[in-house]
């Protein structure tokens, strides 16, 4: 173990880091950090490359696809690998954090943890802590996660290309412990202070598959515009048949996006408001400043 630490130590000392570094914040994050990344040239390749890195890995792995599906079952997902990192992952341990977060229910996180031991994602330890029952992540969870996380923090490398060297080390144990645990309190302190009854997530994230419909619109625009103001209309087969819905349900969600007045469906196209294609860009670009953080945390290590 000293040996592969030494090692992963020297190559790093290749990097200088000390400009990811600067993006090191406060894990309750200020409007004054996440003004640093609106304010950013690249902030509009960063803000795509989200939706990108979503569908690339939802479509490449359909067992993490389905963790995608909507914002709470990903949020809970990610706070128990949290947790597992963090000093270990129990039923009670995810309900209490789920609840205090006030996204999930404590019923909602039961679901979810069922949901990751039928895929696969995590198994019962042999050790216990308190009377309950340890779970962790088994290999195929930590291959898909770590996956996630390389695809997703190439939205930081857009911003600051630092980033960079901790994509190349996202497959140390320490790196990807250190990347998870920040991303897990910066979404909980997050989720604390900012208005998430918005219509981004009435339409799209907290409705099932809406994650990924959302996902996919982001990134099927012609122009180099971020958010697009209009991009062409998949079939609603289309979309039931990647992502596994039916169409009925996506005809339901475009149509509660047409009643909360944010989109507007009409010659084969979607058509954003301004208004939508602001609350948009507020969440991408603040999803871009939490892996920022994550990677600057991470970066420590290397240094």
């Amino acid at each position: 173990m000293a040996a592969e630490s030494a090692a992963r130590v020297a190559k790093a000392q290749t990097y200088d880091l000390d400009d990811l570094i600067a993006w090191d914040c406060d894990t309750l994050i200020s409007e004054s950090e996440y003004q640093r990344v609106f304010a950013h040239p690249r902030r509009h390749a960063a803000m795509r490359a989200i939706p990108r890195s979503t569908l690339d890995a939802a479509l490449a792995d359909k067992t993490l696809m389905g963790i995608f599906k909507d914002g709470g079952r990903y949020a809970c997902a990610m706070w128990a690998i949290h947790l597992h990192v963090s000093g270990g992952l129990t039923l009670q341990s995810l309900k209490d954090l789920c609840a205090a977060s006030g996204l999930l229910s404590p019923g909602r996180a039961r679901a979810v943890l069922l949901f990751m031991r039928y895929l696969g994602y995590i198994e019962p330890a042999r050790t216990h802590t308190g009377g309950s029952q340890v779970f962790v992540p088994t290999p195929r969870c930590y291959h898909s996660w770590t996956t996630h996380m390389r695809m997703a923090l190439h939205a930081a490398a857009e911003i600051e290309p630092q980033v960079q060297a901790i994509i190349d080390h996202i497959d140390d144990p320490e790196v990807f412990a250190c990347v998870v645990r920040s991303q897990g309190e910066s979404l909980f302190a997050g989720a604390k202070v900012h208005d998430l009854d918005r219509p981004h997530f009435r339409v799209f994230i907290n409705r099932h598959a809406g994650t990924l419909v959302m996902a996919d619109l982001m990134t099927s625009a012609s122009d180099d515009e971020f958010p697009p103001r209009a991009v062409a209309a998949s079939s609603q087969q289309e979309f039931s048949k990647r992502y596994g819905v039916s169409r009925v349900h996506i005809s339901r969600m475009l149509k509660h996006g047409e009643r909360e007045g944010i989109l507007r469906l009409d010659d084969g196209h979607i058509h954003l408001t301004d208004a939508f294609r602001a609350e948009i860009e507020v969440d991408f670009g603040r999803q871009v400043r939490h892996l920022l953080l994550s990677a600057a945390r991470a970066a420590r290590l290397l240094t």
